[in-house]
């Protein structure tokens, strides 16, 4: 590559990497003035069906420039690798920035671009740079029609659609938080600007349900240490945490603090977990002893301190399963639809995906609301079309390669 840059004057055709890098670098200096001076987030997004007149004419200048100037040495150049190289690379630098700088998601001019790059120039103006190279490639290598084409063109117009279909499809896409009451409609959902924002669906929640692993042990000073085995606290196990033995005297799943102890409260609704313990150290001695709880609506949590200044604490339980029985109106179809929506079991009507998000974390099986993700991406399917393209492209490969072996 150094021999090439020798070879020639700079700008003289046939352009090599080094125009292509130059004119990444220019992309994004003028992408940082402008961020500077007229950022992108005072501009609305483009939604649908502008967002896809916008594609769709990207793509048909570059058949059109390909028909009428088969032989233009800056197509060929922009359908070359000394062009998709550079417009990576300069991708991959947005995509570097994103991960080194924290993004907050909001911000704009220099340096509030810097945490917002997604919604900044200099995300875009790589990308756009990037879309353009990839299409020139696919749009070059559609004929003649032979295997190594068809593969090249399913591989890199599948990455064409997917990255063209997320940038564009970002301002049609609607995600809200809906929290219901248990035996309640709600229409309205609030966004990830805090924005209430009303849905052409509704949900009513008839029932939510959880189940838990038992609240675990800890021991916490300026170092934290957990059981060293597994136990059950219904057996009234002792149980090694550093230099101490833990032995459980008592186990209370649901239990009701009183003055001086806890008492069974099995079927009362907001309370939880919590434990006699008694604490020996290495030499078998006691070292202390008391109730010890998590925290609930109904009780504050309890701790037992030792005399080094640390303490024993009963964390609160993990979820082990939760999920929410509901009913789903719908607007535009006027359907309503019986479900049960599980984490990883999201529900789907009318294009809206309805996932189950949390719930009163204090309260927990007894928990009287539950939160649902809703999410709506129109160009999600298109995504997924792009994918099947790079996949079949990917399977062409390997079948090629076993060929010729």
């Amino acid at each position: 590559m150094g021999n090439q840059f020798k070879k020639k004057p700079l700008w003289l055709w046939p352009w090599g990497f080094l125009e292509g890098f130059i004119v990444s670098v220019g992309l994004w200096v003028l992408a940082f003035f402008l961020e500077l001076f007229v950022p992108l987030s005072l501009f609305p997004k483009l939604g649908f069906p502008t967002n896809a007149i916008v594609l769709v004419t990207i793509l048909s200048l570059l058949i059109l420039l390909k028909i009428i100037f088969p032989k233009s040495k800056f197509f060929n150049w922009l359908a070359s690798v000394k062009s998709a190289i550079p417009s990576i690379s300069l991708f991959l630098f947005s995509i570097i920035l994103m991960g080194i700088i924290p993004q907050i998601g909001h911000g704009m001019g220099i340096p509030g671009a810097l945490f917002n790059l997604l919604g900044s120039w200099l995300f875009l103006f790589p990308l756009i740079f990037m879309l353009i190279t990839l299409g020139a490639a696919v749009v070059n290598r559609v004929f003649p029609i032979t295997l190594k084409n068809i593969i090249f063109t399913l591989n890199h117009a599948g990455l064409w659609v997917c990255l063209s279909a997320g940038l564009v499809g970002s301002s049609d896409k609607i995600e809200a938080t809906v929290q219901v009451n248990q035996n309640e409609i709600a229409w309205y959902g609030t966004d990830k600007n805090g924005s209430v924002i009303e849905l052409p669906i509704a949900i009513e929640l008839q029932k939510f349900e959880a189940q838990f692993y038992q609240p675990r042990l800890a021991l916490m000073g300026s170092k934290t240490f957990f059981p060293e085995s597994e136990y059950d606290l219904n057996s009234n196990p002792s149980i090694k945490i550093d230099n101490l033995t833990i032995q459980v005297m008592q186990y209370l799943p649901k239990a009701f603090a009183t003055d001086t102890t806890f008492i069974d409260a099995r079927g009362v609704p907001f309370t939880g977990p919590a434990a006699m313990i008694q604490v020996f150290d290495s030499n078998g001695q006691t070292v202390t002893m008391g109730w010890i709880s998590s925290l609930t609506h109904v009780t504050a949590e309890k701790t037992l301190p030792l005399p080094d200044g640390r303490e024993l604490r009963l964390l609160p339980a993990e979820a082990k399963y939760f999920g929410s029985h509901a009913k789903i109106y719908s607007k535009k179809s006027s359907s309503v639809n019986q479900c049960l929506i599980e984490v990883n079991k999201p529900f789907r009507v009318d294009g809206w995906w309805i996932y189950q998000y949390s719930y009163d974390n204090l309260a927990g099986p007894d928990s009287t609301y539950s939160s649902f993700k809703v999410i709506y991406d129109p160009w999600l399917p298109l995504i997924y079309i792009g994918f099947a393209m790079m996949l079949l492209g990917g399977l062409g490969l390997v079948l090629i390669n076993d060929s010729k072996k």
